[in-house]
């Protein structure tokens, strides 16, 4: 099985799969600059803009990762993540206004995955 997923997988998904590790990898020196810096708005910038990347390309991503467990699992996860950029937006322009005290907008992630199944019960169909 992992033969086949090798012998699908295309040369822009494989770039699309490095840029997520990239900024993975990136994770930590960015919550250094944050926790270092985060009185400064653009350090809080660059931690929310390294998250918000890391789940813009795992929204591409996602199609490919797999069966979903339960149908119309992907549309949930997709608007979680949308969610959950939007969030990210959200701090990121609050923190010129509150400074570090933004980042306390992200404790609010902990309600998006029941917001996204919200959001997709109200759906018809």
């Amino acid at each position: 099985k992992l033969q086949a997923a090798w012998k699908e997988m295309t040369r822009v998904h494989a770039r699309w799969t490095l840029l997520y590790l990239l900024l993975v990898t990136l994770l930590p020196f960015t919550t250094t600059i944050v926790g270092r810096y985060g009185v400064y708005p653009l350090a809080t910038g660059i931690y929310l803009g390294n998250m918000a990347a890391v789940a813009g390309v795992f929204i591409l991503l996602l199609p490919r990762s797999g069966e979903p467990a339960i149908e119309g699992d992907w549309a949930v996860r997709r608007t979680g993540l949308w969610l959950f950029i939007a969030m990210c937006m959200l701090a990121m322009g609050s923190s010129f206004f509150i400074g570090e005290q933004a980042l306390l907008l992200l404790a609010l992630n902990a309600v998006l995955p029941w917001l996204a199944r919200r959001i997709h019960r109200a759906e018809p169909g």
